[in-house]
């Protein structure tokens, strides 16, 4: 396993995204210019076809004033003839007085029939005015229409020239879009740069540590030479005052050499192993189980879990209890907000054996984790050990209108004031919070654990896929 410790750098890839929302702002107004126009051509065909649904009925009008001029002039000729046959029968009369009764009812039939004509022709004539006044009204509306459909070409004309202008400005901000790239990638050049030079100096890093593993082999060594030579006093003096003395000074020595060795021991990737009454925070979300997006890694987990064996064999440990988190608080190991009486190596194995049979899954509620661990602050508890692979993404104090990395922002600095403000508020014991970031791949998550556990008395350790 490669150990590799990262601070916080100075650029962000957050520019990126920056640029990248620019560019949709710009895209969308193009689309909202778009869709404005499409509108336009869509009310504008609906009001030509409604201009010529208005003059198909003028058209229709002009057949029906057609139909009714000829009803007009049949019933003239009707009445005409009625006329004729008015004066006929008058005619008639004064030659047949003989036949007067007769000719009477008749000649009152025909003044009913031509009544009855009459009123059908001014009956009809009325329905000409009217007809005559809606074709009046139609001609107005048409006219109307084709004065707002000229008006409306005229808008169009100017969302076209307006639309084309957007296009220009679109083009120079492409152009603009392109010269940041550039200066994006320069930038990732000099991080690159930069990231080779740290890798080099924790390569140096990496050889101290293994200079200094020797040493703690020599100071073992040296602890069985001690009592080697103490076994050989022992036998050699018979002067029991003289080997009490040499024993104790002896004693001494191997007292000073184990509390060496124990110094150099009990350290994980130079973060101090400290810690009676301890809670470990573990990430339980999808990423834990994953080397990067969407890529399943079967070693990523059993490590972790491993790791936090090999803490607990570390730790002079007298309880614990272990919390797992991702949009939800587990307790594994059962018993909900009581601590553990650690009983030692084999208890650690067993931890480690539950723990591999758990698949993470979800997001990163970390939040609502450091609430629940410090509800063991009245037990005395005095170290965290939290152990993750990514920034906080999920909480029940999240407003529902932040997305993306606003809501990362957000949370991050709600945890970081948390502990300031409450979890570790000054006037309290300070509770120790040890970071360790599994895989440690990401300057904001490292910068955001180094930070969490400097402002609170503790280290920080990035591991790296081994």
């Amino acid at each position: 396993m490669k150990i590799q410790h990262r601070t916080p750098t100075v650029f962000s890839i957050y520019m990126v995204d920056v640029m990248c929302c620019a560019l949709g702002c710009v895209i969308l107004l193009w689309q909202v210019n778009r869709q404005n126009y499409e509108t336009e051509q869509q009310e504008s065909e609906r009001q030509r076809i409604e201009a010529q649904n208005q003059t198909r009925k003028l058209l229709d009008a002009n057949v029906t004033i057609t139909s009714l001029d000829d009803v007009s002039k049949s019933l003239l000729g009707k009445l005409k003839l009625s006329e004729d046959g008015r004066v006929k029968v008058e005619i008639e009369l004064s030659k047949k007085d003989a036949a007067l009764g007769q000719l009477t009812v008749v000649s009152q039939k025909d003044r009913q029939e031509l009544e009855a004509l009459r009123k059908t022709h001014e009956d009809a004539l009325a329905v000409l005015a009217n007809l005559k006044v809606d074709v009046k009204r139609l001609s107005e509306t048409q006219t109307k229409l084709e004065a707002e459909k000229s008006a409306t070409e005229l808008s169009l004309d100017a969302k076209i020239k307006a639309h084309n202008d957007l296009l220009k400005k679109i083009a120079a901000t492409e152009g603009e879009v392109v010269i940041l790239k550039k200066s994006v990638d320069d930038k990732r050049t000099e991080l690159t740069d930069a990231e080779k030079v740290f890798r080099d100096k924790l390569t140096k890093k990496e050889q101290e540590l293994i200079i200094a593993q020797l040493a703690n082999k020599d100071l073992v060594d040296a602890i069985k030479k001690a009592n080697l030579e103490l076994q050989i006093t022992e036998t050699k003096l018979t002067d029991l005052e003289l080997a009490r003395k040499t024993i104790s000074v002896l004693n001494v020595e191997k007292s000073l050499l184990l509390s060496r060795v124990q110094q150099a021991e009990n350290r994980f990737a130079g973060v101090a192993l400290t810690g009676k009454n301890v809670v470990f925070l573990i990430d339980l979300s999808g990423s834990m189980g994953m080397i990067y997006d969407g890529v399943f890694d079967p070693d990523k987990w059993p490590l972790v879990c491993d790791t936090v064996a090999h803490l607990m064999e570390s730790i002079p440990l007298n309880n614990f209890q272990i919390i797992l988190f991702n949009e939800k608080i587990a307790y594994p190991l059962a018993r909900k907000g009581q601590f553990l009486k650690y009983e030692g190596k084999q208890q650690a194995t067993e931890v480690a054996k539950i723990l591999k049979s758990i698949r993470p899954a979800d997001g990163t509620n970390m939040y609502d984790a450091f609430e629940e661990a410090f509800s063991f602050r009245d037990q005395n508890l005095d170290t965290i050990y939290v152990i993750s692979d990514g920034l906080p993404n999920s909480s029940k104090n999240l407003p529902l209108s932040l997305t993306g990395q606003a809501r990362t922002n957000f949370l991050t600095k709600e945890i970081r004031d948390r502990f300031k403000t409450t979890w570790n508020r000054p006037g309290l014991p300070k509770v120790r919070i040890n970071t360790i970031g599994f895989f440690f791949e990401s300057p904001e998550l490292g910068a955001f654990l180094w930070a969490l556990s400097r402002e609170n008395d503790g280290g920080f350790v990035g591991m790296s896929k081994p």
